[in-house]
């Protein structure tokens, strides 16, 4: 099972995206398609088992075989790397609906893209770090 690192992660979804900044990284992500949906099943703590049915039911024509298989795990290897989720021993719950916030259409594999443009602002400590015009202005070294 995995989790989203709820410590260093804040992630918000609507109309079928999910913005997430990682807060210890600095990097923000916008996910969609099947990359949002399967952040909303780690998120909801769904069981990886019931993924494939959850899926099958949302994505017209889509059979969870090894290929797609394939593709998911890729994805979480990526979401791993990023610092975005880890392991945890809890167990899932059953399977439920996606959410129906988009109109869904052929499969995509999902994919992390990273943004770090706002990396700098978004790991400043606005108390320690800011100078005292405040943030995001930064102390001179």
């Amino acid at each position: 099972m995995w989790r989203v690192r709820s410590d260093s992660i804040s992630m918000e979804r609507l109309d079928g995206e999910t913005i997430l900044i990682n807060f210890d990284s600095g990097e923000y992500f916008s996910f969609r398609g099947a990359a949002a949906d399967i952040l909303w099943l780690i998120d909801s703590a769904v069981d990886e088992g019931q993924w494939g049915r959850a899926l099958e039911q949302a994505f017209p024509d889509l059979r969870y075989d090894a290929d797609i298989t394939a593709d998911v795990d890729g994805f979480l290897r990526e979401l791993f790397e990023a610092g975005i989720i880890e392991a945890t021993d809890e167990p899932g719950g059953d399977a439920v609906s996606l959410p129906s916030d988009y109109v869904r259409g052929a499969w995509s594999a999902p994919s992390v893209h990273a943004n770090d443009d706002l990396a700098d602002l978004l790991v400043i400590d606005p108390i320690h770090d800011a100078s005292e015009d405040g943030w995001p202005q930064t102390k001179s070294d």
